[in-house]
């Protein structure tokens, strides 16, 4: 799988993980001890946010520097399915970026796609729904009660460890592809100043042989010796 493809399924992970954390959140809601977990659980979701608006940046600005259409750029964004994210060209794109950095990238977006699979496994999130597999005891009360205690167990022991691990590989993404973009920006930039000044002194050397030739014409003799002359050249004034 490419790392295109992983980011695609990271992309639709996100809005999942978040829906099935808001979906305990008002479970949790008429439970006594809820509130001293409430804090803990409201900044995972919060931080999960916050990730998802970094990597979906992320991925919708490396679209768009690979040319990616708006309407198709659209798609991409909304449909963690497209089969656009299984295209050969974006990850020529992607190889031809960031070069050697890729294998870091490749190391990095697989991190970041197990810590998301980990935070879902903690939600008994599966295929995109939660609350309905592994282990809840009866309807009611008794099972948010059950889940109350299994998640506020779980995040006091990986949960943290796990939202720290999502803010470090995503960052380490965005750097990975923003700073290689700037990079190839800049080398663009100075390609395009070179070919500014190489076509300035093209046209000093141009003009430099027009004089010589009128010099040589305007002689008119047959001298073998050398001759000098001495050029006025003063600064054009336009207008008045």
């Amino acid at each position: 799988m490419s790392g295109i493809e992983i980011a695609g399924l990271a992309l639709g992970a996100f809005p999942l993980l978040i829906s099935a954390a808001e979906h305990y959140r008002e479970g949790f809601e008429p439970l006594r001890r809820w509130k001293r977990f409430r804090s803990e659980f409201l900044m995972f979701i919060n931080a999960v946010d916050i990730e998802k608006n970094i990597f979906d940046a992320t991925l919708e600005e490396f679209l768009i520097s690979a040319d990616v259409p708006h309407e198709e750029l659209q798609l991409f964004m909304t449909d963690p399915n497209y089969v656009g994210w299984h295209s050969e060209d974006l990850v020529e794109v992607l190889r031809s970026r960031l070069g050697p950095s890729y294998l870091v990238f490749m190391s990095t977006i697989k991190t970041l796609n197990e810590t998301m699979v980990d935070l879902q496994d903690m939600l008994l999130l599966k295929n995109g729904e939660s609350l309905k597999t592994g282990g809840l005891a009866r309807d009611g009360a008794s099972k948010w009660d059950y889940q109350f205690k299994r998640i506020s167990h779980s995040f006091s022991n990986e949960g943290k460890k796990k939202v720290k691990s999502l803010e470090s590989t995503n960052r380490k993404l965005r750097e990975l592809l923003t700073v290689k973009e700037k990079l190839q920006t800049g080398r663009g930039t100075r390609t395009r100043e070179e070919i500014k000044w190489g076509n300035i002194f093209e046209c000093i050397r141009r003009h430099a042989s027009s004089v010589h030739m009128a010099l040589r014409k305007g002689w008119n003799c047959s001298c073998e010796i050398s001759h000098n002359t001495a050029l006025r050249l003063e600064r054009r004034h336009d207008g008045g």
